[in-house]
């Protein structure tokens, strides 16, 4: 029999539950939120692209959500009439892309360690837009960027525990370009590319100074006679 302290009922006093079968109650409710989050519920948990799974583990362990902004400063002079150096005013501030960090865990046979590792290297090595799903939020258009996972003699044997670190991926739209060219059946529109190319220099050949340098046809110049109040350059 559990005994219980004389804790009067006054103000400021806490109201404390005098249930014997209470402290069992808080102790399966904290056993079934982390259930939840280690594999009862990891369906909630996790990477996925269109509703599919894109690491192959039997849980979630945790998951860790960044986001900043940073603000563009500039140094102030101080007035000529003397002012307190080293001051500094703020005119913007630009939100930086998200980061997503999932650990996940897979015990159980080689091969099942094996399909996680392979999971997750595919994952970092895709150009797939993902999204990082927990039960209360879902933060969509990101990409895996890194993934590590660390195993020792007394830790990782049997339990492989992965980290995979993702960023929010800002998508901009792409401008195309299109020339219509008008013909005897209508108008064709079709995509224009435009292709720059670069005419190789001149190679030399016998020089007959080591400074000479390659010449190259700039094209045909027609000559055009001075006009009356033209000066002539001497030659």
């Amino acid at each position: 029999m559990v005994g219980f302290p004389n804790v009067p009922f006054a103000p400021g006093v806490p109201a404390l539950p005098r249930a014997p079968g209470f402290v069992g109650v808080v102790v399966d409710l904290l056993l079934a939120d982390a259930l939840s989050i280690f594999g009862d519920n990891s369906s909630q948990w996790g990477l996925f692209v269109d509703g599919v799974p894109v690491v192959t583990a039997e849980s979630v362990l945790s998951f860790e959500f960044k986001e900043g902004a940073t603000v563009a400063t500039f140094p102030v002079e101080p007035p000529a009439s003397g002012g307190s150096p080293g001051t500094f005013e703020s005119y913007d501030k630009v939100m930086r892309s998200f980061d997503v960090r999932l650990r996940f865990s897979t015990g159980g046979s080689p091969e099942d360690r094996q399909a996680l590792l392979d999971s997750a290297r595919a994952a970092v090595r895709s150009l797939d837009l993902m999204d990082a799903v927990t039960p209360e939020a879902t933060y969509e258009s990101v990409n895996p960027t890194h993934w590590d996972y660390r195993r020792t003699a007394d830790r990782g044997v049997g339990l492989l525990v992965v980290d995979i670190f993702c960023e929010q991926i800002q998508a901009t739209a792409s401008t195309s370009f299109t020339t219509a060219q008008s013909g005897a059946s209508g108008i064709d529109t079709s995509t224009s590319t435009t292709q720059i190319s670069v005419r190789p220099a001149a190679s030399i050949v016998n020089p007959q100074s080591p400074s000479a340098s390659p010449q190259v046809n700039g094209g045909t110049v027609q000559p055009v006679a001075n006009a009356p109040g033209q000066f002539d350059f001497p030659s």
